[in-house]
């Protein structure tokens, strides 16, 4: 069995520039992992969403192409 690649990326807001680190091993990346912010379902991500919009995060990828243990690190 192929083993899972993850990437590790880092969501920032652009109110108060509070960032939200995570991981996913979704073969769509960021996006596929996110849905447009809907993807995000409990935790302070979540609620900074909510109060502040998807539309005021900005993401980028920190890390790609790792094993899972790598992504925990």
């Amino acid at each position: 069995m192929k083993e899972k690649k993850w990437i590790v990326y880092l969501y920032t807001c652009k109110v108060n520039g509070k960032k939200y680190v995570g991981k996913t091993c979704n073969k769509y990346g960021m996006k596929g992992r996110a849905k447009n912010g809907k993807g995000y379902q409990k935790g302070a991500f979540r609620n900074a969403i909510d109060k502040y919009g998807w539309d005021n995060f900005t993401g980028e990828v920190l890390k790609e192409n790792l094993s899972v243990d790598e992504a925990n690190y």
